[in-house]
């Protein structure tokens, strides 16, 4: 196992929809055949990983 660095880029694949619940009023992982409920931390950094970032660039 490979530690993870600052240059370490981080992806969220296409097929994992991060979207917001408007009943439940609160976010949810789409993935196929299931549902996640992140915590608002994994959220945060959901959101920012629209695209591949680099793990020095999200902090």
């Amino acid at each position: 196992m490979t530690a993870l660095t600052a240059d370490t880029v981080l992806v969220r694949p296409s097929w994992a929809r991060l979207r917001h619940c408007d009943v439940r009023n609160a976010w949810l992982l789409l993935v196929p055949e299931r549902v996640l409920f992140p915590w608002p931390t994994t959220t945060d950094i959901l959101q920012r990983l629209e695209k591949p970032q680099a793990l020095g660039a999200l902090a």
